[in-house]
């Protein structure tokens, strides 16, 4: 019998910090596995692509202030979301 795979089960040992929030100059993010990220990608509310980094953190000083959706993706193909605050 194959068992359903549910969003919560993928990332239940997956602990994601993302800091400050909001942030003026640098997000950090920090997990319990970073070798399994690939890269990290900020978008606009709108669906818009505006940074994107295989570092641990993006520079927001260019960015426009407001709510902001970081997409974490991983080797494996998956992928989690955070909403991030930009302030100046």
């Amino acid at each position: 019998m194959k068992r359903k795979v549910e969003a919560s089960d993928l990332f239940k040992n997956e602990k994601i910090l993302v800091y400050p929030n909001p942030g003026t100059e640098k997000i950090f993010i920090d997990t319990n596995n970073p070798d399994s990220i690939s890269h990290l990608q900020l978008f606009t509310l709108n669906g818009k692509s505006i940074y994107k980094t295989t570092k641990n953190n993006i520079d927001v000083r260019g960015i426009e202030s407001g709510m902001h959706i970081l997409v974490i993706s991983y080797k494996d193909g998956s992928q989690t979301s955070r909403k991030v605050m930009i302030g100046k």
